[in-house]
């Protein structure tokens, strides 16, 4: 992914004393960070699928509203840990509920589930 939320990887992450998972500031938004992160980062060291779906669903439950890109976040975590069936199911929902300028995107990772793919997400290099 290209979205500006990719730039979590730049940071190094701080670990939350409880769990041991990398944790951003507070806020149901920030908190989606780590859970982004172990579920779709390019490095296979980083990834934790089960620690991503703790997270997200955290992020889901916290939410006052239902937010996009929680669900998101929770479909990419779910399609890590390779159950893919349950991302297409979240992911469907992501796209009735995303802005349209994301739905795109967010047709693309659909489509990564329905091969039985993960989603992952790509940094580009700002200093061409």
């Amino acid at each position: 992914r290209t979205r500006a939320d990719s730039f979590v990887l730049l940071a190094p992450p701080r670990n939350d004393s409880t769990s041991g998972v990398a944790s951003a500031a507070s806020g149901v938004d920030k908190g989606r960070a780590p859970a982004w992160r172990l579920a779709a980062c390019p490095e296979a060291s980083v990834r934790d699928g089960a620690a991503a779906v703790t997270h997200a669903q955290t992020c889901c439950i916290e939410a006052d509203e239902p937010l996009w890109y929680m669900f998101d976040t929770l479909a990419a975590a779910h399609a890590e840990c390779g159950s893919f069936e349950k991302a297409i199911e979240l992911q469907t929902t992501v796209i009735e509920l995303a802005p349209g300028h994301e739905k795109k995107q967010c047709r693309e990772a659909l489509s990564l589930y329905e091969q039985n793919k993960p989603v992952r997400f790509t940094l580009n290099s700002t200093d061409d």
